[in-house]
């Protein structure tokens, strides 16, 4: 039976994952440097072999690769080729669900890929849905048996992106794209997103720390808390005034104020201890 501790441990792991995503998701950047982020949060977070995100196009007839992630696993700190192309990604667009195979040499959607001699691999495809269509997949990779919560986390992290998809279509047509001005503001929070997913351990996940953290947050005042949240949540300073309507040089005093009694060094820290503390939204 599982201990709690690595229950907690599970779910610390999928909060993570989910946080990164969310957050990568969240910038203004180009949609494939959005995926990307995407892609390198699940390889880190759930220690895949590989993470890759298709969307449909030319009306429904093809699949464009949008990113590709691997994990550098040789001492050379090469990275072992996997196949891209797979007739499991004609399957889960054909039928709108997930594709799920423990042995990827002997799979009947898989085994005809040129795979590596010695290769030991799973995979798992679940579909971009907008309603009951695909749009699009999230694929992994991995070395070892994928757990049920990994799959689940895939599972989720998939509604996230393809809900994101929609939106950004919906918006596109009715607003236009995002300006390149605030493409640049946003270049703090990706660069925050890249310095989470660049660490392979975080000092604080340790309960005596997390206790340490929690009594930090009680030092907040209500309104620097608010912030906070809207803050790790990927809003800019200006969206945070609006939504508090507070002015932005307010919401960079108490932003300030929340840094420096939480003792986050960056953008990044913040995010992580907000998710630590399952004090974000997508917690």
């Amino acid at each position: 039976m599982l201990n709690r501790a690595h229950l907690d441990s599970e779910h610390t792991v999928q909060v993570s994952a989910h946080a990164a995503v969310r957050a990568g998701l969240s910038t203004a950047a180009p949609r494939r440097e959005r995926f990307r982020l995407c892609t390198e949060s699940l390889v880190h977070y759930l220690d895949a072999a590989a993470v890759r995100i298709w969307l449909v196009a030319n009306g429904g007839r093809t699949l464009v690769l949008q990113a590709s992630s691997e994990a550098r696993v040789t001492p050379g700190g090469l990275r072992s080729h996997i196949p891209v192309a797979s007739p499991a990604l004609a399957r889960i667009i054909e039928t709108a669900s997930p594709y799920v195979a423990h042995d990827v040499v002997s799979d009947p959607h898989l085994k005809g890929l040129k795979w590596p001699p010695g290769s030991r691999m799973a995979y798992a495809g679940y579909p971009l849905l907008a309603d009951t269509r695909a749009i699009g997949v999230l694929a992994m990779f991995s070395r070892a048996p994928i757990r049920h919560d990994i799959l689940e986390t895939l599972r989720t992290t998939a509604d996230v992106i393809a809900q994101t998809v929609r939106t950004r279509l919906h918006e596109s047509t009715y607003r236009g794209d995002v300006s390149v001005s605030e493409n640049k503001r946003l270049d703090s929070l990706l660069g925050a997103v890249q310095h989470v997913i660049a660490q392979r351990r975080f000092p604080l996940e340790r309960v005596a720390d997390l206790q340490v953290l929690r009594e930090r947050y009680t030092l907040l005042s209500r309104r620097e808390r608010e912030v906070m949240t809207l803050v790790v949540g990927g809003a800019l300073n200006k969206q945070v005034g609006d939504r508090l309507g507070i002015s932005e040089i307010t919401v960079k005093a108490h932003r300030g104020q929340v840094m420096r009694k939480m003792k986050a060094y960056s953008l990044a820290d913040l995010v992580k201890i907000a998710v630590l503390l399952q004090l974000t939204a997508w917690a």
